[in-house]
């Protein structure tokens, strides 16, 4: 498996990442917003089945940050977005690439 050092350190790290979600804790409808003004884009145009390169966008970041930093649930997101399930799992995946340094989700969950 691993030394007791290797597990307490993964163990800190899972407790680290478990309170910085339940302290972050944000509605989906406050992180739309927020994502939304960030990008320029206005909800109904977010909610609708325009598949633009500005919407694409702001549904993945929205997507990842829900579902992989606030622990959200997909179907929850999907409703929001107006999406499907697949759609939300796509756009996190997007989003990941997208938002792969810690300062610019630090920047969409401030």
């Amino acid at each position: 498996m691993g030394s007791g050092v290797f597990v307490e350190e993964i163990l800190q790290e899972s407790n680290e990442l478990y309170e910085m979600k339940a302290r972050n804790r944000i509605s989906l409808d406050d992180l739309i917003l927020k994502v939304s003004s960030k990008v320029d884009l206005d909800m109904e145009n977010l909610k609708s089945s325009k598949r633009n390169r500005k919407v694409s966008y702001a549904r993945a970041v929205i997507s990842y940050l829900a579902v992989n930093q606030l622990g959200w649930n997909a179907s929850d997101v999907a409703r929001k977005l107006r999406i499907s399930g697949m759609g939300v799992s796509k756009c996190v995946d997007r989003g990941e690439k997208i938002l792969d340094k810690s300062e610019i989700i630090k920047e969409y969950l401030a």
